[in-house]
């Protein structure tokens, strides 16, 4: 059975995964680390994932557009996104 993880874009890495922590979460998998922090992390929880998405790397502008994330995770080389967008031409 395929797992549905639910990508969220925040504004505040930091403040979101000591959020998340608080929720009894913890980190799974982190992402690219630049000089603004981790781009991506992975929190789970009794089996649930759930993907934070810095802002400013986020493929979503905040239009309210749906983005449809496919990744498909491989142990040896990590997850691999795909994306489409339901927007109008």
């Amino acid at each position: 059975m395929q797992q549905i993880i639910a990508e969220l874009t925040v504004r505040d890495m930091a403040t979101s995964i000591a959020w998340y922590k608080a929720l009894g979460f913890s980190v799974e998998m982190e992402g690219i680390q630049d000089e603004q922090g981790f781009q991506w992390v992975s929190m789970g929880r009794e089996g649930r994932s759930v993907w934070l998405l810095r802002q400013d790397i986020s493929r979503h502008d905040g239009d309210g557009t749906p983005i449809t994330s496919q990744v498909t995770y491989s142990r040896s080389s990590g997850p691999c996104r795909s994306y489409s967008s339901s927007a109008a031409s």
